[in-house]
Formats: structure tokens, sequence, C-alpha cells
């Protein structure tokens, strides 16, 4: 709800500041509507996600910038510092792509008797904006659930203001990939902006002729940035960071719109209106919400007392989101393996004195440490089939999760049994929607299916396995590893074992189930 609320309002932000430039209604609309409408802006504003309120904090940003730049006075230069330093607070790439607004400032300030105070206004609103990272240290002490890098020393208050933990993003992938990538922003531009596309250079043109240079610059800029910004950034949602460059080739659309003075001009928002059905089934989650049935359901499978450990952003969050929201299954601690540090490791021990936890250390490590002291006391289970190195132990499926375990308990296997005869599985429209997030997790239900009927198989229940068969075959997980597997080329990860669960599938139900051929195409 946040994140709508904030895509409303950088819509009507962009509105008043499109017509603060001059643009007229007509061509406010049409290049508000092509924004608002694109397919990235769109999806943030579903997401409980950090973008939809970036592109609010920029959009306010430029109005107060070139509203202080039309009027030099003491109270919008403070305001307009106010913003920028925000704007940047919330997100320190925001010094990059704003850092032209600087010089907007300095120069409209050039031409006043009272340069020195406006620019003095402008640095002190911006200093005083630094205040909103007292926040951080003062939740963090109420213990939230949620509470990355706990920044209650000094040390790890700079660790999460400096954000230098995401750094390891940049730079990671080959020249190939990040031009693929490069190539792959260029071909979503449509989706993105509509007939906004079309227009947008119009407005730079119009800039040059008018000598606008400073607007024209500030808003290349940004446009510039944000893409060599996100092709040498290697995460699978990096098209969000590519909001701001939308939003400056919007700003630059309105006044392209209003270059046309035609009376068929009025055509030009009722055309920026069809990117609805050009862009609204992928972005469409009125019958997803797959995403929490994996949490709950996940909850659902742990033994009792059991610590689940969870891959990835996706599976710690729904856990995380039951736990603290709907106070699902408190006896069960989930440890999050990508979060394995020294703050991370204090946190667990803080809230679960009654473990003993291994000293901080490399993730795998750790996580083999952690299951060969506990499991004799505590189940382990994990979200994803990681091999941590225990040759004692193997992995038992168990509803959506695999359980370290010394050999398969048909006890538990029944328990499965019923627990995928009453699941909430994926929906058609889940199974088919085009966001990888969500492909993600339509796979994780087939891989535990798939796996399910390997341990059936072994332990002689045939007729079970080829009922979890048939059931993964009609999830198509091919497709689902498909989409995820061309993510992931994305980021520069092109190596990666194809698992072809629905073919593997397809291919044991054409067999006797008795044949050796039948178990042997089940295992990974």
């Amino acid at each position: 709800m946040f994140s709508a609320v904030c895509g409303a309002g950088t819509v009507a932000a962009l509105w008043i500041l499109l017509r603060r430039l001059g643009a007229s209604r007509l061509a406010a609309l049409a290049a508000t509507l092509c924004f608002g409408l694109g397919t990235t802006f769109w999806s943030q504003c579903l997401a409980a996600e950090v973008h939809a309120l970036n592109g609010l904090l920029i959009a306010i940003t430029l109005l107060c910038v070139f509203g202080a730049a039309r009027a030099p006075v003491a109270r919008k230069f403070a305001l307009a510092g106010l913003m920028i330093g925000l704007t940047i607070g919330h997100r320190n790439l925001n010094l990059l792509l704003l850092a032209p607004l600087f010089f907007v400032l300095v120069r409209a300030s050039r031409n006043t008797e009272r340069r020195l105070h406006l620019l003095g206004c402008a640095a002190a609103a911006m200093a005083v904006s630094a205040l909103i990272y007292v926040y951080l240290p003062l939740a963090a002490r109420r213990d939230p659930a949620l509470d990355m890098g706990a920044p209650v020393t000094l040390s790890r208050f700079y660790d999460v203001i400096s954000t230098h933990t995401y750094f390891r993003h940049l730079g990671a992938a080959s020249v190939a990939t990040d031009a693929r990538r490069f190539l792959g922003f260029a071909v979503g531009l449509p989706s993105n902006l509509g007939i906004a596309l079309i227009a947008a250079p119009f407005g730079f043109v119009a800039w040059w002729q008018h000598g606008d240079l400073v607007r024209l610059a500030t808003i290349a800029w940004m446009v510039v940035s944000s893409f060599v910004f996100a092709a040498f950034y290697n995460v699978v949602d990096v098209e969000s960071y590519l909001i701001p460059a939308y939003l400056a080739l919007a700003i630059a659309a309105g006044v392209g719109f209003d270059a046309w003075h035609g009376k068929w001009r009025v055509v030009l928002p009722i055309a920026a209106l069809l990117g609805i059905p050009m862009v609204f089934s992928s972005v469409n989650l009125r019958h997803t919400s797959i995403a929490r049935d994996y949490g709950r359901q996940l909850l659902e499978s742990g033994p009792p007392q059991a610590i689940i450990v969870s891959f990835g952003d996706t599976e710690t969050h729904v856990l995380t989101y039951e736990q603290a929201v709907d106070h699902r299954r408190p006896d069960i601690i989930v440890v999050s393996a990508s979060e394995i540090d020294e703050w991370y490791v204090e946190q667990l021990s803080h809230r679960h004195p009654e473990v003993a936890w291994p000293a901080a250390s490399p993730a795998e490590g750790w996580l083999a440490e952690l299951a060969g002291s506990l499991h004799a006391s505590r189940p382990i289970c994990l979200t994803q089939p990681v091999n941590l190195g225990l040759g004692a132990s193997r992995l038992v499926p168990t509803g959506l999760l695999f359980c370290l375990a010394p050999r398969i308990d048909e006890r538990a296997l029944d328990r499965s049994v019923v627990f995928w005869r009453t699941a909430v599985t994926p929906s058609a429209a889940e199974l088919q929607h085009p966001e990888v997030h969500v492909q993600m997790i339509d796979f994780a239900f087939a891989l535990s299916r798939f796996m399910f009927a390997e341990a059936l198989s072994e332990a002689g229940n045939v007729t079970e396995a080829c009922v979890q068969l048939r059931a993964v075959v009609a999830a198509s997980p091919d497709v689902s590893e498909g989409a995820i597997v061309a993510s992931m080329k994305t980021i520069g990860r092109e190596h990666h074992q194809d698992l072809a669960l629905g073919q593997r599938a397809e291919q044991a139900l054409r067999l006797d189930p008795h044949d050796p051929r039948f178990l042997t195409l089940l295992r990974l």
C-alpha cells in the first residue's frame, strides 16, 4: 500500500513539474500517463520495495530545485537542499544521479545579492536531512524482526549507511554480459515509456533550441548515469534502478509533446492509454499470492523446534513475515544463509540463547558446523537442497523443506503425502506469470515434489511417486527453469546445471516404476 501511495505521488509530482516547466495540460497528461503506465514503474508500485519511494523523492527534488532556480529565495533553496539530502539519504546512488542539481542551485544564485545566504540555506537544510539516519540505531534497539546490519554500534552504523556490502554487485560480470544487459534495457524502452519514447528526443531538441542547456544537461545526465550504472550492477531486478531514467525521459517527452501544436494533439493522452493493455498482463498480481502461501507452507513443513536455513531474500522475507506479522510457528528458528556475519550471529545468540551458535565464519563452513553440532538435538531443514558436506546425513524431502536425517523415515514420508494432498500450489496464473521471482517460487514447489518422488520410489512407494511426478509435469517446471536461467545469465551467472525436471518426470512416467532406470531418472 505504501508503494502504491508513493507511486501515485510520483505521478502527481511529475504532472506538477511538467506544468511548471511550461508544458500544456495535454502534453503533461500524455507524458505522465506514459511514465505511470510503464511496466517497471507500475510493477514497483505493487511491491514491498524501495523503488516507488525513490521515484517520489527524485520527482519532488526536481520540482523543488527547478522551482528554486526559477525564483531564488531562501525558503525555496532550503527546501531544495532538504529534498536533495533526503533523496541521497534514502539511496546513496542518488548522489550520482542528482549531481548536476548542485550546479543548478549554484548557477541560479550567482546573479543575486545574497548568493552565500541562499547556498548556505541549501547546505544547512541538506545537513539537517542527515538526521533521518538517527532513526536507524533507534529502530534497531527495539530489536525488530528484520534488523539488517544491526546498526547499534558506530562501525555497524557506518556499514549500513555506506551500503558497502552491495558493492560486490558492481562489475562482477563480463563485458559481454554487461553489453547484453544494456541491449535488454533498450529493448524494454517501449514497454516502459510508450509513445513518450518518440517524444523525448524532441524535448531535448527543444531545450537546445531555446538555449536551456542546464535542464538539458541535468535530465540527460540522469538518463545516461542510470543506464550506465544498471548495466554494471549485477542483480536480478536491476530494471527497477532505471526508474529515474524513465522519469527523466518522461520530463523530456512532456516538453517534446508540447512542440506539437496541431489540433490532433488531443489524441496524445489517448495514445498514452494504449500502454495499459500492452503491459497489464506482465504486472497484474490479482491472482498471484503464491509468495505468502509459500512462506506459510514452508513453516508448516517444519518439524517441531526445527531450524530452517533459508537461501535468498524471497525465502527469508516471507518466512520472517509469517513469523513476525502472522505469528506462525514461533517454535521454529529461521536462519538466513545470506547474512552470516558477526552482527547476525550475535543477533541469533541474543534471540535464541538456548542454541549454541558457532562463531561467525564463511557461510558454507558455518552452516556445516551448525548442522554437525545441532542435528542430533534439533531438526535442521533447508529451503533448498544444498549439500552441506555431512556424509552421515542426507536431505529428506519434508513438505516444501529438505531436512537432514540419517535415513528416510517412512512416517515422515507419510506426513509429506498428507501435506501435498492439501497444499496450496501455484495456480495457472502464477505458473504463467513472467515475473522471475514468481517463477522461482513455482520452481521451488516442483523441485520439492520431484525430490519427494525420488524418496518415495527409493522407499518402495512407486504408486505415490507417480502421483507426484504427474503433478510435476503439470507444473511445467522446465519453463520456469528456463526463465530463471535466462535471468541469471543477465547478471553473469553463465554456468548452471540443467535439471529438466519436467522432461525427467515425463520420461520416468513412460517407464515401468520397477525398472531400474525409473529411480535413476529421479536422482539429481
